[in-house]
């Protein structure tokens, strides 16, 4: 079985932790196993994140999680262009919070991507590996 939800977001600073919290609410209603959802949160919060820095001009943020027996397919849009870049953390014009995102998109995910749309934005989806806690 399969499940969808969207939600859409304003830019502003709650974004993050309002992602998360729809993704824990929304996976667990689903059944998603604790563990899965903890990394989906983390995934999320790390992509509204870098929504809000690098596509400040954005109307709105949009998170969709799709559901099946084996994984949470994350997708992220933005009005920004351009996607994640891999970036060494350790380099110091990076500041103490830069060059970390494709990293945990790497750790955490089995793959990910950018789709730019028609409309100057972009989508940057990624597929989390996960199990409904029926299936221990």
């Amino acid at each position: 079985m399969e499940y969808v939800a969207t939600l859409e977001f304003v830019p502003e600073l709650r974004a993050p932790r309002a992602a998360r919290t729809f993704a824990a609410e929304t996976l667990a209603a689903w059944g998603v196993r604790p563990l899965h959802i903890e990394a989906v949160q983390l995934v999320v919060s790390e992509l509204v994140t870098n929504a809000l820095r690098h596509a400040p001009e954005s109307p709105s943020i949009t998170v969709q999680l799709r559901a099946s027996d084996a994984s949470v397919h994350v997708r992220v849009s933005d009005g920004g262009q351009g996607g994640p870049e891999r970036r060494d953390p350790s380099d110091p014009g990076m500041g103490n919070e830069g060059g970390r995102g494709v990293w945990i998109l790497e750790a955490f995910t089995d793959d990910w991507g950018t789709e730019q749309d028609e409309h100057g934005g972009k989508t940057v989806w990624c597929e989390v590996p996960a199990e409904p806690a029926s299936k221990r």
